[in-house]
């Protein structure tokens, strides 16, 4: 196989070309701003009250023992970058105002205003369509959805949030998408017409969002079907696979009967309750407790 790649390499045409997938590069920075996003809604949430004001000063996020947060700043461009991008003021000025320093350059730039709920809700969304997509890919590219396919998947109040932070474009532009609406005049046309077509394909062979109502493409139970221990498991695999990403959990730990209510799935916590129990239910199922995947995860 290494024989093989290096001959294609030499031969000018990149692997993911050939196979129709999104380069490596790409598929990463898209997961690192994703991880980068939540785990500083997670710090928020822990020293900030949630609030979103101000954007930590990098070495007050390492004392807390954010050290892998600490590291995606700098990845992602630092705290100045960062906080102009994602409409934050300067939590360092205060203490530069009071030892009389200038200011950091380029301070005053800002890009409009936006929101960290907002942006994850939007890239745990594109993850997910792009997840159950079967290559050659129409669009090598991660790409930014219209209006159209946000509306398809019944994310009306995403839709108006994305106009609400400047709109389609200017949301691209702040999460590294590509935006093909056919307005840039230097787009290659067959560029922007493959990647209409991918998101158009994912509607059309059914892919849905986590709102929809039908089937196991929203981890609900089938209509018909009476309860057993095997129809348990069953439905527990069809519910982690789609609801725990939204979480940032992986889909192999238990949800907790908070998350089951939070998703209008009482009807199966009760039935984990009456066939055994979470400890026997989650065992049956081959999954891992929350805590015991917190404690063993570490990033990468």
């Amino acid at each position: 196989c290494v024989s093989v790649f290096s001959s294609i390499g030499n031969q000018n045409k990149d692997i993911h070309s050939i196979a129709g997938l999104v380069p490596f590069r790409e598929w990463r920075f898209f997961e690192s701003q994703l991880q980068l996003l939540v785990e500083m809604r997670h710090y928020f949430d822990l020293h900030h009250n949630g609030s979103e004001e101000f954007f930590p000063e990098p070495l007050d996020v390492l004392m807390h023992g954010h050290t892998r947060l600490h590291e995606l700043i700098r990845i992602h461009g630092g705290k100045i970058h960062l906080a102009q991008k994602l409409d934050m003021k300067f939590a360092w000025e205060l203490t530069a105002s009071e030892s009389n320093n200038d200011n950091p350059p380029n301070s005053n730039l800002r890009w409009g205003s936006f929101n960290l709920n907002f942006a994850i809700k939007l890239l745990h969304f594109i993850r997910s369509q792009y997840l159950v997509l079967d290559p050659p890919l129409s669009s090598l590219t991660i790409s930014m959805p219209s209006e159209k396919d946000l509306l398809r998947c019944g994310l009306d109040e995403l839709a108006l949030q994305v106009e609400r932070y400047g709109g389609y474009e200017n949301v691209a532009r702040r999460l590294g998408l590509a935006c093909f609406d056919g307005k840039n005049q230097e787009m290659e046309g067959r560029t922007c017409r493959g990647a209409r077509l991918l998101w158009r394909e994912r509607h059309e062979d059914g892919v849905l969002s986590s709102t929809s109502s039908k089937g196991h493409a929203s981890g609900r139970k089938r209509q018909g079907l009476a309860w057993d221990e095997n129809l348990v498991i069953e439905e527990l695999h069809a519910y982690v696979k789609v609801n725990m990403t939204k979480r940032s959990l992986p889909s192999y730990v238990m949800p907790r009967f908070r998350h089951l209510d939070e998703d209008e799935r009482g009807d199966l916590r009760r039935s984990i309750s009456k066939f055994g129990g979470v400890k026997h239910i989650r065992d049956k199922a081959g999954l891992i407790s929350i805590e015991e995947w917190e404690t063993k995860y570490e990033p990468v």
